[in-house]
């Protein structure tokens, strides 16, 4: 009698192990190319208020929040 082979099957791996696997993979290459600068020109562009650049756009608390997120330690990071 054959011994069964080891076979790795898709299905017994959950799907979101997948997903973020190719989220990763897709992140990775973005950065270390030209398209990860211009999503981070475009995102800090389009957060910047029309007369002062300094200003961000929105809400005061918005300053705050990304402030808190670039920190990663902050209450927003660890909620």
């Amino acid at each position: 009698m054959a011994s069964p082979k080891a076979v790795v099957r898709l299905d017994s791996v959950p799907a979101w192990t997948i997903a973020f696997g190719l989220l990763f993979l897709l992140l990775a290459w973005a950065k270390t190319t030209q398209v990860g600068r211009d999503v981070d020109l475009a995102v800090l562009t389009a957060l910047q208020s029309d007369g002062d650049s300094i200003v961000p756009r929105g809400p005061d608390w918005l300053l705050e929040a990304f402030r808190d997120l670039t920190a990663l330690g902050s209450l927003s990071v660890l909620a």
